[in-house]
């Protein structure tokens, strides 16, 4: 039986849902956005693989908003995170970086700002392995609502 990620994550990943009276945002990975610009974005004929192996998630055509941020696989398992913020999607990663687009936010982060995630069990274990990471334990109490009782979060670029 596996209870790791019931306990730390209040989730049960093979049943696609949360264990009740356990906290489902524990743990939220969070990194700084080095880059925000709209560009306009053009899906190419045949996309490859990323330097993670990974099909980017190229989007829409058109003028998007993307973000540059400060993590990526060397941090965490990136296809395993879930932007808190409805909107914000992870186009692709690599080893040192992440780019995300931001077109659906409003308003959309800005270079300085800190972009949070819900991990999944293989994203949380590989940042808490990590030597890239810094963890921080926050205890948020009742009385400030629901909260984080601990957080992740990225050293910056390897």
């Amino acid at each position: 039986m596996r209870g790791g990620e019931a306990f730390l994550l209040g989730t049960i990943t093979n049943a696609r849902r949360t264990v009740p009276g356990l906290n489902p945002n524990a743990f939220v990975i969070s990194g700084e956005v080095l880059e925000a610009k709209t560009r306009p974005i053009v899906a190419p004929e045949a996309t490859g693989l990323d330097a993670m192996n990974q099909r980017p998630l190229i989007g829409p055509e058109g003028q998007r908003h993307r973000l540059l941020a400060d993590f990526g696989a060397l941090h965490t398992a990136v296809r395993g995170l879930s932007p808190i913020d409805d909107g914000l999607e992870i186009v692709t990663a690599t080893g040192e970086y992440t780019v995300l687009d931001a077109t659906n936010l409003d308003p959309p982060p800005k270079v300085g700002d800190r972009i949070s995630f819900r991990p999944d069990y293989a994203a949380l274990a590989v940042a808490l392995l990590s030597p890239l990471v810094d963890v921080e334990f926050a205890s948020i109490g009742p009385e400030q609502g629901e909260g984080m009782t601990g957080v992740t979060q990225t050293r910056g670029a390897a």
